[in-house]
Parts: structure tokens; C-alpha cells; sequence
């Protein structure tokens, strides 16, 4: 019984992870809690017509794309970018002074200990279930 459910249940706990990751992502943009925008970015935002200083936040876009489901973690692309740190392009659509500059990460895609032994005691649960019946 255990084989015949445990495909289900790895498309279960990696539905719930992703969920909980996107959700968590979600919150740290939300909360304005990441390292904040240098004064150059609140300029070029406020050149641009975007009011507001809140990092990753700019137009809500990257906020919008952010989704788990049982098929994965989903962003657009530039939101991995954030998170783990890049280097602007020279051809970038930046003012020259930003053509490659090193940009560091904002980490905003994690998961806390409790969320992960939250899954884990799930999953075993799951599995011990599968074992019982």
C-alpha cells in the first residue's frame, strides 16, 4: 500500500513546501525587512514614477509571479537574480553608472527550521499511515 501511495505523497509534501516557500517569499517582500534601497535606486525609482522605497517592491510584479504548487517554486526570472546576487549586463537598460556593477543578494527566498520539520513530521506521517492500513 505504501508504493501505491507514495507517489502521492512526494506530490503532497512538494506541493506544501512550495506553497509554504512562495507564501514565505511573499511575506519578506511584504515586510520591507531586506537590506534597503540605496539613495542612486530611490532616485532612478522616483525618475521613473515609482513612489515608494521598499525593496524588490517597485511595481509588484516580482510579487505577483511568486507561486508553489506540486510542479515547483515559480518567479520570474529576475527574482533569482535578487536573491542570490548578480552582476548588471552592459548592455543594461540602467543609467551607465549601473552597466556591471555588482548587485548583492537580498535573500527572500527560505524556509525556517519549524516550516521544515513541519514537512518532514508530515510526510513520515504519511508514510507511517500508508504502512498502518
Amino acid at each position: 500500500k505504501l508504493v501505491r501511495r507514495y507517489k502521492k505523497l512526494i506530490e503532497n509534501a512538494s506541493k506544501d513546501v512550495h506553497k509554504a516557500a512562495a507564501k514565505t517569499a511573499k511575506q519578506i517582500i511584504k515586510s520591507g525587512s531586506l537590506r534597503p534601497l540605496r539613495q542612486s535606486t530611490i532616485d532612478l525609482r522616483k525618475r521613473d514614477g515609482i513612489q515608494g522605497t521598499k525593496p524588490l517592491h517597485a511595481t509588484g510584479r516580482l510579487l505577483k509571479s511568486i507561486k508553489g504548487d506540486s510542479k515547483g517554486f515559480h518567479i520570474i526570472e529576475y527574482g533569482k537574480k535578487h536573491n542570490d546576487g548578480f552582476t548588471t549586463s552592459t548592455s543594461s537598460k540602467f543609467i551607465k553608472n549601473f552597466r556591471g556593477k555588482k548587485i548583492a543578494p537580498r535573500p527572500f527566498i527560505e524556509f525556517d527550521e519549524e516550516t521544515q520539520n513541519k514537512f518532514t513530521e508530515e510526510f513520515i506521517e504519511g508514510i507511517h499511515k500508508a504502512l498502518k492500513k
